[in-house]
């Protein structure tokens, strides 16, 4: 993947589900690893990401310290710290585990999905890390006006 990558304090799970909607490079530090979630991101190529003003006491590279509230807002205020314009390529990770997603025929998928979604839906994605299986449901019509929200206020702060 190319573009930033992200490293989110724990508390911003829901952030890091929006910004891997988006097609955002997104990890979530692992429980009790606060403390060295500046070193992690160094070691592993990625850009810390917190609410927490005291993390800039730890060593390690300095965070991106967000002090909005709301998905939009604060992938707003994250590119607008970065000065970059972001690269999305909404629904192309998965939202559990981070991994580009693949699509799979709707024959390898019918006995790992309700039968009305095998007979009602033709176009499929699989993760290959965690096996969740997406498809364009009502979910995915929400998630398109949550996508088309954050572009908007994105705009609105350029």
């Amino acid at each position: 993947m190319k573009g930033p990558r992200f490293l989110l304090d724990g508390m911003l799970g829901r952030l890091c589900r929006k910004m891997r909607m988006l097609g955002l490079d997104c990890e979530l530090a692992h429980s009790g690893r606060s403390p060295w979630l500046l070193t992690d991101a160094e070691k592993n190529g990625r850009t810390a990401v917190t609410t927490a003003t005291r993390a800039v006491d730890r060593c390690g590279p300095p965070p991106v310290i967000l002090r909005r509230s709301g998905a939009a807002e604060m992938i707003a205020e994250l590119f607008s710290v970065l000065g970059a314009d972001p690269e999305f390529a909404p629904f192309t990770l998965c939202l559990e585990c981070n991994a580009p997603l693949a699509v799979i025929a709707r024959e390898e998928v019918s006995e790992r999905v309700p039968a009305r979604i095998s007979r009602d839906f033709k176009e499929f994605h699989e993760c290959p890390e965690c096996g969740r299986i997406y498809w364009k449901g009502s979910h995915y019509e929400a998630m398109e006006r949550q996508v088309e929200q954050i572009m908007k206020r994105l705009q609105e702060n350029s």
